[in-house]
């Protein structure tokens, strides 16, 4: 949890430093994410949307460097909640957002996220990525809507008990499951 703050606190500070010394290049990103599960299969288990009504709950912050007027890159942090089954993730990122139309208020882009679900505490580690469209709606003051939609992959590190306890089985197993949704997110960029 204390790693969560101080990550948090960091990008934060990242991002108000470069707003209040004008930067243009810089941007925060920060947003909520709903994703609705699809299928989820694995090595112990396979769900999908009809055996049972997959969604998860996600928080983002993602800090971009605009490179040049079509590209932006960043690294990002989350905290991501699933359900049915339920995890807990904590997702460290880059992030890539390509921008082949843009105007000065509104611009759509294509973006993606690759990064890997980090094994703290209660936490379920594992690799994710999303790609999808967005879209930022920002006024002349650098602070703005963002939206996206898109798809959205989980790998998720899961130890399972079993009851009872086979004898050639000592502990619980670890296994990989791998969720697919669709994701919707509105946020603030600034």
């Amino acid at each position: 949890m204390k790693i969560k703050i101080c990550l948090l606190i960091a990008f934060i500070s990242i991002g108000s430093l470069n707003y209040i010394k004008g930067q243009k290049k810089m941007q925060t990103q920060i947003d909520f994410r709903y994703s609705l599960g699809l299928l989820e299969k694995g090595q112990i288990w396979n769900y999908n949307r009809n055996d049972a009504k997959m969604y998860a709950t996600a928080f983002r912050i993602t800090e971009l460097y605009s490179l040049n007027n079509k590209l932006n890159v960043g690294l990002g942090i989350g905290v991501d909640k699933f359900y049915k089954p339920m995890y807990n993730t904590f997702p460290v990122f880059g992030a890539v957002q390509y921008m082949p139309l843009s105007s000065k208020n509104s611009i759509p882009y294509i973006f993606t996220n690759i990064g890997y679900g980090l094994p703290v505490q209660i936490v379920n580690p594992g690799l994710m990525t999303d790609f999808g469209l967005g879209y930022k709606l920002v006024n002349s003051k650098q602070f703005g809507l963002n939206i996206q939609l898109g798809y959205s992959y989980q790998q998720i590190l899961a130890e399972v008990e079993i009851s009872p306890q086979p004898a050639n089985i000592i502990g619980n197993p670890i296994v990989f499951q791998n969720r697919h949704s669709l994701l919707f997110s509105m946020g603030m960029v600034f």
